[in-house]
């Protein structure tokens, strides 16, 4: 009974992910991982005032950062900038 209870759980995955596509449809982590990113672009990569713009503390920012595995992507892009400015 547990191999059709795991057939039955695969199937009901691929159709979420079959409705995800079709309409397009994020994750909540996902839109949250898209507006950190914009968020600290914004605030031009400065992490105490996009804390502050989404109302978390730096702590918290720096967890999802690394939860969303954004740290060093990010790292790599304000250093971009700033040795082109």
């Amino acid at each position: 009974m547990s191999t059709e209870n795991s057939q039955e759980n695969k199937v009901a995955e691929v159709e979420v992910e079959q409705i995800r596509k079709k309409f397009r449809i994020l994750t909540l982590a996902q839109r949250e991982k898209r507006y950190i990113s914009k968020v600290l672009k914004a605030c031009g990569g400065n992490k105490a005032q996009t804390a502050k713009c989404l109302d978390i503390s730096v702590k918290t920012l720096y967890n999802k950062l690394d939860a969303y595995d954004m740290r060093k992507k990010f790292i790599k892009e304000t250093t971009k900038k700033e040795v082109q400015g």
